[in-house]
């Protein structure tokens, strides 16, 4: 976890970033102005129900809200935002050539393109690009057959290569190639029952997630025994 100078240096760097003054954000979150600049001068973060409330409204992980990027992993960190701002790059282009429009990188058309996903929002698609906030196995699959695209382009830009992730999105990436032929059955269920479906589809995916790290621990612990 990272300190409370820390902290507040990032929150300032993405209020900037939105263009929201702490005046506004404090309102929001009905704080007092001069709770951020205490967690900085008293170097502490706030309590766990608050940071939840302010990732929400910033759209962010709670995660990488509280963790500071540390020298060892600063290079697969940087892998994987090159990776992600490449495919949101490559969405916004599709956008754009299927609305027929020069530019579709904007909230306005990006809201209008993806209305049936509200909370697929302009600035979680962004923070995601930035290693910021994660997305759920589904909704790279959603996006690449409303695009009227495949996996393999959505992430690689060609039809005709292997994906190719790195392994920080390794899980996210696969899990959306194995279940994008499952979204043409769901797209044929109703609305509610469609979202029933995907929901437990992915709660199955996070539990084979789990099952799988648990997986490796265990053969990792054992190789270390028997080494």
């Amino acid at each position: 976890m990272c300190s409370g100078i820390i902290f507040v240096n990032k929150l300032d760097d993405l209020l900037k970033e939105f263009n929201i003054s702490r005046k506004d954000f404090s309102e929001q979150l009905n704080l007092n102005q001069t709770t951020i600049a205490a967690w900085k001068t008293r170097d502490i973060i706030p309590n766990v129900e608050l940071l939840v409330q302010i990732s929400q409204l910033l759209e962010v992980s709670l995660e990488w809200l509280v963790t500071e990027i540390s020298p060892a992993n600063i290079n697969d960190f940087q892998k994987t935002v090159t990776l992600r701002r490449s495919i949101r790059k490559r969405i916004y282009e599709r956008i754009a050539e299927l609305q027929k429009i020069e530019s579709a990188d904007n909230e306005k058309t990006h809201n209008l393109f993806f209305k049936s996903f509200p909370n697929l929002t302009y600035r979680l698609l962004y923070n995601w690009a930035e290693g910021r906030a994660d997305l759920k196995e589904y909704v790279l699959t959603d996006i690449a057959y409303s695009l009227g695209i495949d996996m393999s382009f959505l992430i690689n830009g060609t039809r005709k290569e292997k994906i190719k992730v790195e392994n920080f999105d390794k899980i996210l990436f696969l899990a959306a190639q194995r279940n994008q032929n499952d979204l043409y059955c769901l797209d044929n269920l109703t609305g509610k029952r469609r979202q029933l479906a995907k929901d437990m589809l992915n709660q199955l995916m996070e539990l084979e997630h789990l099952e799988y790290v648990e997986a490796a621990r265990i053969e990792k612990e054992q190789k270390k025994y028997n080494s």
